[in-house]
Parts: structure tokens; sequence; C-alpha cells
């Protein structure tokens, strides 16, 4: 194939190869421009799937959730998506990862609170509700929001395998963005930045 092109390319004028050349090299530069700002978009996304997140095509399945400290016998996920962007945290007391993301949140609290006030920031733990209240009174630690989720099946079903686990989800419930393994507050922060230019 190549040998045809460079053959056609000799038996015409000059100018003819002049112009031919021209334009490959056009199409070459258009390609790798389209090229690069494709990767660009990608890499600010995150990742394919989570651009068919943002654009609302994952809506959460609700689930039953118990507050810490409300008298309140039970509530629904989709009830406490109280603002334009909540973010869950579903951790366990017995997960040394989650625990560092626990600390790293409780050291970060009063700046993210701060900085985004658009958003709500809710601690799902995946224990009983003793073991919670025992973890909370020992570490001393101030979360926001706390809950116990009952059943954490449907973690799987988003294709969330282990934890700690974080979800952003929008007032009308669909998710924006899902990550599974510690999340620096760093880029917490950056993420959350992202959407509220966004909106």
């Amino acid at each position: 194939m190549g040998f045809r092109l460079v053959k056609k390319i000799d038996n015409r004028s000059l100018t003819d190869k002049v112009f031919i050349i021209v334009v490959l090299i056009l199409l070459f530069y258009a390609s790798t421009l389209l090229s690069f700002k494709a990767i660009g978009f990608l890499k600010n996304s995150f990742s394919f799937k989570r651009i068919l997140v943002y654009y609302k095509i994952s809506k959460v399945p609700d689930v039953s959730l118990l507050p810490l400290d409300t008298d309140e016998s039970s509530t629904s996920l989709q009830k406490t998506l109280q603002k334009p962007l909540n973010v869950f945290f579903f951790v366990s007391d017995s997960c040394p990862y989650c625990m560092k993301e626990i600390s790293d949140f409780a050291s970060s609290e009063n700046a993210i609170l701060r900085e985004f006030p658009d958003a709500k920031f809710v601690f799902c733990f995946l224990d009983d509700k003793e073991s919670v209240e025992s973890f909370l009174k020992k570490t001393r630690i101030h979360l926001p929001y706390v809950y116990v989720v009952g059943d954490y099946s449907f973690l799987h079903k988003l294709g969330i395998k282990y934890i700690p686990a974080m979800f952003v989800i929008n007032k009308e419930g669909y998710m924006l963005w899902r990550k599974s393994g510690i999340c620096e507050m760093k880029d917490l922060s950056k993420l959350l930045k992202t959407y509220k230019e966004r909106r």
C-alpha cells in the first residue's frame, strides 16, 4: 500500500507532490491534536467509566440506613441526599485502611466543610451499632453524619469489591463518581472543585 502511494506521487507534477505532502502533514497534525485533547478529557474525567457516571447513567440503589446520633429507627440513603453534592464513605471499624481515611477526614474536617458548604459528608459503617458507638467513643473522632448499613450487598452490585469506598452522589440520586480504596483529602478537594465548577 505504501509502495503504491509513493509510485503515484512520482508520476505527478511537483505542484501535485507538494500539495499531497501538505495535506498529509495537516491530516497528521489534526489527528495528533485530537488525540491529545481526547487524552486530556479522559484524564480530567478520571476514566471512561466515570465519564459515563458523570452523565447520570448510574442511579444509586436505595438502601436502609440506621442513624447513629438520633432516635430515628431507620432511614434510607435517598432520603439523606439533601445537598447538591453528597459524599458517602463506606467504612468498617475493623479495617485499617478505613481507619486511615476516617482519621485523615477528621483532621481536615473543618477546612473541608468551610471550602464546600454545598456538600454533605456521610460515613456509613458496615458494622453493628454498638461496635460503631464504642469505636467513636474510644477514638473521640467526630464525623459530621454517621450511619450503620444493615445490608451492604448493593456495594457488590455497583462493582465495589473492597473498602474503604467513596461515592459522590447528587441530590437526584445519581452517582457522579466512585472509588474503592483510600482517597486522599487533597484529591477529594480537587474532585469536588471540579464538580462545583461544572454545576
